[in-house]
């Protein structure tokens, strides 16, 4: 039987490691909240959907050699310009 090296034992075991384990989770929890939060109240995220499209966009380009593209799988590149060639971002509101 292989046993945990002492260091991670006590970082998941301890009672007293909880309590900086709900900190990072709070704090983490709240910026993600934070995020969201600004997506909702946003137009361009809920009426235009201009800022959708921006960031599929910028997901989409492939830069100029030697950078390196956002996206390394073809089919989903593929996937997100019939997204924007289909206007998706304005589809789902009335």
């Amino acid at each position: 039987m292989v046993e945990d090296p002492p260091i991670s034992h006590w970082r998941f075991s301890n009672t007293i490691a909880a309590w900086g384990w709900l900190a990072i989770r709070l704090y983490v929890g709240c910026e993600w909240l934070t995020a969201g939060y600004h997506k909702v109240i946003d137009p361009g995220w809920t009426t235009t959907g201009a800022a959708l499209k921006g960031f599929w966009v910028r997901a989409a380009a492939i830069p100029p050699a030697p950078a390196r593209p956002a996206i390394t799988y073809d089919w989903y590149r593929d996937y997100l310009n019939f997204l924007i060639a289909s206007e998706s971002y304005t589809r789902w509101r009335n």
